[in-house]
């Protein structure tokens, strides 16, 4: 086993997720790169990570889905048998303009929850055991400040980081103080994700 500490990453394949994997490989961390669709991005990044110095264990897991997750912390124990930090960042959206009320089903809702609150929710659950067995150990939820102005890509994308906010203090209180629980709120991050919803939109 690597004494390197271990940061797994979710919806890492680029954007937020893949700079979070790259400066931890660039301080000394192991990685684990997560994708649920497109292999090639994710690869990259693992090489990237590479290149810094550390490993980099490449996953392919679809967070709304609780096998998924259980899965890929079965992977991480049998390759790393640790992790130190988890940063739930896999998210999904749906544009349509705030007013549209029309433009979002509950399908809609039900998707973009399963990914960003529930998706949490599991990747936590599935960690929890590896993540208190190198305490003090992280989880550093990617939110979004559409959970407090109101605005965003959609009504139930800011509805969910919404979820995702609650759901942080809840779990801070439920697993400290082994395990710190803590949410980040960016603004507009120009990935690739941003640009291809604005050209939709």
């Amino acid at each position: 086993m690597n004494d390197r500490k271990l940061c797994v990453i979710t919806g890492s394949s680029s954007g937020i997720g893949a700079a979070t994997a790259r400066l931890y490989a660039q301080h000394g961390w192991n990685v684990v790169i997560n994708f649920s669709r497109e292999a090639v991005p994710a690869d990259a990044t693992a090489d990237a990570c590479r290149a810094l110095g550390g490993e980099a264990l490449v996953v392919k897991a679809d967070v709304a889905f609780d096998a998924d997750c259980r899965r890929l912390a079965t992977e991480v124990e049998a390759r790393f048998g640790r992790a130190d930090v988890l940063v739930n960042n896999a998210g999904t959206t749906k544009f349509v303009a705030m007013k549209d009320l029309e433009g979002l089903s509950a399908e809609d809702f039900q998707r973009i929850y399963a990914v960003n609150v529930i998706g949490a929710y599991q990747m936590t659950r599935a960690l929890a055991p590896l993540l208190r067995r190198h305490a003090p150990a992280g989880i550093v939820n990617i939110s979004s400040i559409a959970s407090m102005m109101g605005m965003g890509s959609s009504l139930a994308y800011m509805a969910s980081k919404g979820a995702l906010n609650a759901l942080t203090i809840g779990l801070a209180r439920a697993l400290g103080p082994e395990i710190r629980v803590n949410a980040i709120a960016p603004g507009l991050v120009e990935t690739p994700w941003l640009q291809q919803g604005l050209e939709r939109g």
